[in-house]
């Protein structure tokens, strides 16, 4: 980690409504975020507006998202609750 705290800049501020954020992932390939929410909601927005793309209801509260193959046209974007279940 070449970069001190006292470098890092904020380059934007990202707000949704209500939630609190369990987890935040950025995919490159759409410049898109997701966040899952205590609500049990994954949102993906748009990098550029901070629009909602879509909204997705999801069985259990996700605290952890990665995305596998990111830049194939397949890709993966893996949660896990802290119930033990992984989507």
């Amino acid at each position: 980690f070449k970069y001190s705290i006292k470098e890092l800049q904020e380059n934007d501020h990202l707000t949704c409504g209500g939630p609190l954020i369990n987890s935040v992932v950025f995919i490159n390939q759409y410049n898109i975020y997701c966040l899952a929410s205590n609500d049990k909601h994954l949102s993906f927005y748009e990098n550029i507006d901070h629009t909602l793309v879509r909204r997705f209801s999801v069985p259990d509260n996700i605290y952890f998202v990665i995305v596998f193959g990111e830049g194939s046209p397949h890709f993966r974007l893996v949660c896990a609750s802290t119930n033990g279940h992984i989507y």
